[in-house]
């Protein structure tokens, strides 16, 4: 008797684990907002289905970096993803896009899957072979940038140096002002890499990079730069129960390690570098703290 009773019990309580959790769907929309991402997202919600038994769609929805991604996904009914969600959506965004205070109020970081970092580019034409021999003459010097993100990593390693920024669209459209020196220097992830191993142009140091990409490791010397990084996470809406998004996360950490999703982060030119809620958060406020300071 006292057996069975202890069956029923374990069986009651293994039912009410499993309807706690009852609002996690067997179909997942996952939104991303960047060609880039794509293949991270693909990779991850491959193993997440394959563990789960759940089916998932990569949504790409480009445009106002990132905020109609971040919109359509709190749009969904059931839960879904915001795949890729980085400092833009958690803070530049909010700044950029006023008026949409509770759209970012709403957001809610998950994880963070990779980091990102800053290689400093530079022409041929230039004599100098590392940042620190380029920075130790004092001068005034052009730096082009596309991402705000890259941007304030950067500006804490040329905090002490005269810079005169210069915005550009995309990467590539630098190489030109590289190569003939009227760009002193271009601050990029990895869209410029491919024109650097090509021997087009050339990195003077890099930092929060993965060890494979060309230049020094500025790190030694830029430490405080060390703690502000971009990100590559997993965002949710805030008006999901508490116990989903954390079941979510559960299922998230234990995929994320698998060896397709580490090698299309490789590929995407990010480092592996996983975090829970907690630490990301930590991450996103010291992002902050350094982009309101520009």
């Amino acid at each position: 008797m006292f057996c069975r009773l202890n069956r029923l019990l374990v069986g009651v309580l293994a039912a009410v684990a499993l309807s706690s959790h009852a609002e996690l769907p067997n179909t997942i929309k996952v939104y991303t907002a960047y060609v880039g991402s794509i293949a991270i997202c693909k990779n991850l919600f491959a193993e997440y289905d394959k563990a789960y038994g759940t089916t998932s769609q990569v949504l790409v929805k480009t445009g106002t970096t990132g905020m109609l991604a971040m919109k359509a996904m709190q749009a969904e009914p059931e839960f879904s993803v915001l795949c890729g969600a980085g400092v833009s959506d958690h803070v530049i965004n909010k700044i950029t896009y006023p008026g949409n205070d509770a759209a970012f109020e709403d957001l809610k970081s998950v994880a963070v899957l990779a980091t990102s970092g800053v290689v400093f580019v530079t022409g041929n034409g230039n004599k100098f072979n590392t940042l620190p021999e380029m920075l130790q003459q004092g001068k005034e010097i052009t730096v082009g940038y596309h991402s705000f993100g890259i941007k304030t990593v950067a500006s804490e390693v040329l905090k002490n140096a005269k810079v005169l920024w210069v915005p550009y669209k995309a990467s590539l459209e630098s190489a030109a002002s590289l190569s003939d020196g009227t760009l002193d220097l271009y601050v990029d992830g990895a869209g410029l890499l491919p024109l650097i191993e090509a021997g087009k142009l050339k990195s003077l140091g890099r930092i929060n990079t993965p060890n494979r990409l060309p230049g020094i490791d500025l790190a030694p010397m830029h430490p405080s730069a060390t703690k502000i990084k971009n990100i590559f996470g997993l965002s949710v809406s805030g008006k999901n129960k508490s116990q989903d998004i954390a079941e979510f996360a559960i299922r998230v950490n234990k995929v994320q390690a698998e060896a397709s999703v580490l090698d299309a982060i490789h590929m995407a030119g990010y480092k592996p570098d996983y975090m829970e809620t907690k630490e990301a958060v930590a991450l996103i406020q010291a992002f902050k703290a350094q982009y309101m300071k520009q």
